[in-house]
């Protein structure tokens, strides 16, 4: 490898990622730096214990809905799944903590990712614990809605 900066991308099968370390260091945001050139130790550890969320997103007649994009984030990650036919979603490989979690109609993908944007709506709020498995049910927040705020954000 050269000696540079290095983003890690790396997710494991299964099971969420417990710590990352580099030359005995946690590293921060997958950020690796190896501009020094001097050689390095990436060590991994990975629980088997992984928290899982199945999400059902309802529309605003109460009935699950197809046309959703579902949110689940913390203060480090971002995860965005579409719903299912069934208006169901399913988060996987979860590191304990707290989550906020809401679900968009037709929402534009790059305002979804800005936190001051997310924080704009109400977000159900949870806590998992190691091997957790949660069911949420989230109301959709219209496009109308989303727009309007995206329009301040401008």
């Amino acid at each position: 490898m050269a000696p540079q900066h290095y983003w890690l991308a790396y997710a494991p099968p299964e099971g969420d990622i417990k710590s990352i370390l580099l030359n005995h260091q946690p590293i921060e945001k997958m950020a690796i730096d190896l501009s020094s050139g001097a050689s390095a130790t990436l060590e991994i550890v990975v629980s088997p214990n992984a928290a899982t969320v199945s999400v059902v997103v309802h529309n605003a007649n109460g009935n699950p809905t197809s046309k959703g994009m579902a949110v689940l984030w913390n203060d480090l990650e971002l995860y965005l799944r579409e719903t299912d036919a069934n208006g169901a979603v399913k988060f996987t490989n979860l590191a304990p903590g707290e989550y906020r979690i809401a679900a968009w109609e037709n929402a534009e993908l790059a305002y979804l990712s800005i936190p001051e944007f997310r924080t704009r709506f109400d977000a159900k709020k949870i806590t998992l614990a190691e091997g957790s498995h949660e069911t949420i049910e989230v109301k959709l927040i219209s496009k109308s809605a989303s727009d309007a705020e995206i329009a301040k954000l401008q």
